[in-house]
């Protein structure tokens, strides 16, 4: 993830959580809660998702999780193409049919994450000599991956609950969901760069 995607991610919990404290008074200045009934997001002849709202209607939009892994549910940003944000949407309850499919098509693409179901190998990436990070070999839910990961205090996040993301130098983004679900082999494997 760029410091660019984490910037606005910051941001975006920022506004979420703005919003969700003053649910009762309403959005605070520059910010919009829509209302999932009044949104009506449907697929341009390009492919390109259009939203249609009651003022306006947005060309290329773009659909952003506020809280991607502890609520993905919750505060869906609705953006322009040039990532300027339009409103917040408390989630897709509300929304109709075909909004709530297409919604959910482009979150599950833009936050595209395979579930790691067993680690089949680890070992020292050597370059000049020296260490150039870690590559993992995994089965997921998706099939085989291969990561490559510079440096595990960085590249391994905590999620709770005894969940892990694992990202790799490119963004790709891997879930470990339970690490009690994992074999003796992976959790062994695993061992050797996080506490369990």
């Amino acid at each position: 993830m760029s410091s660019e995607e984490r910037a606005a991610g910051g941001e975006m919990r920022e506004a979420a959580t703005t919003v969700a404290a003053q649910d009762r008074e309403g959005p605070p200045a520059g910010l919009r809660r829509l209302d999932p009934s009044q949104v009506r997001l449907r697929r341009g002849l390009a492919g390109d998702l259009l939203a249609l709202l009651e003022d306006r209607c947005l060309l290329r939009a773009q659909l952003m999780r506020a809280f991607p892994l502890s609520q993905p549910a919750a505060w869906v940003a609705l953006r322009q193409a040039d990532g300027t944000e339009v409103g917040l949407l408390p989630g897709l309850d509300g929304l109709d049919a075909e909004s709530r499919h297409l919604a959910e098509e482009e979150l599950r693409l833009r936050y595209f994450t395979p579930r790691v179901t067993a680690i089949l190998d680890l070992r020292d990436e050597l370059q000049g000599g020296r260490s150039g990070g870690v590559v993992w070999d995994l089965m997921t839910d998706r099939g085989p991956a291969r990561l490559h990961m510079p440096n595990t205090n960085e590249h391994i996040q905590p999620l709770g609950g005894g969940r892990l993301l694992l990202t790799d130098r490119m963004g790709q983004r891997f879930e470990i969901a339970d690490l009690d679900a994992l074999d003796a082999s992976s959790r062994r494997l695993l061992g050797r760069y996080v506490w369990l």
